[in-house]
Formats: C-alpha cells, structure tokens, sequence
C-alpha cells in the first residue's frame, strides 16, 4: 500500500518535479534516488537540507518552474521588476498611451473592466 507524503511542500515538490524522473531529479540534488522515492510516497521524513537539494535540482532542471523563481529568490538572484513609478519615469507619452491601451484591452478581455467601472 502506497502511502502519500503530508508535508505539503513535498506535495509541492512532487508537483514542481512535473515529467521529470525521479532518479534524475536525485542525481542532480545528490541524494539517493531510493531516499528521494521514499519521501515523494511519505515513507521517509526529509531534512532541510533534502529540501533545499530537492529544490535547486528541480530548478535546474526546470528552470522556468516555480520552484526555480522561489530558488532565485531565496538565493537573492532574482530582481525585482520596476515599480510602476519607475516605468512611467521612464515612459515617453506615446510608450504610456500605448501601455495604458493594452491594460484597457486585457481588463475587457478578462470581463474586470465592470468591477473597475462600477
């Protein structure tokens, strides 16, 4: 009998693994893939540094996944975007029209745009 893990960010990891095998997945964290099957079937409780192994391997494996972002972040890597200010600052009249033009689009293409009127 198969048993699930409970530890929800092993629930998240499993998720973030997506088609990635598991034995690859542990090559690359540098753990047994033995230990790592354990885990993902909750027959096995991980340390942090398993996790934190787990993470950067399926962050470099798939680096457009959300646990590579959560990586870059806790790493310090990742940059914030600029903040609106910025960008008007920056902006001429024309890149702003333009800006605001394509937020009016996507607000009615989501249906937001009543909630914004009313």
């Amino acid at each position: 009998m198969e048993t699930k893990p409970t530890a929800p960010i092993i629930e998240w990891l499993i998720e973030e693994q997506g088609g990635l095998e598991g034995k690859e997945v542990s090559e690359v964290a540098g753990i047994s893939p033995v230990t790592w099957s354990k885990i993902r079937q909750g027959k096995q409780n991980p340390t942090g540094d398993t996790i934190w192994r787990v993470m950067c391997a399926i962050a470099a494996l798939r680096p457009r996944s959300a646990c590579a972002e959560v990586v870059q972040i806790i790493k310090g890597e990742k940059r914030q975007p600029p903040s609106l200010a910025n960008i008007i600052e920056a902006s001429t009249e024309e890149e702003l029209e333009a800006i605001m033009k394509l937020i009016i689009k996507r607000l009615f293409s989501e249906k937001r745009i009543q909630m914004v009127i009313n």
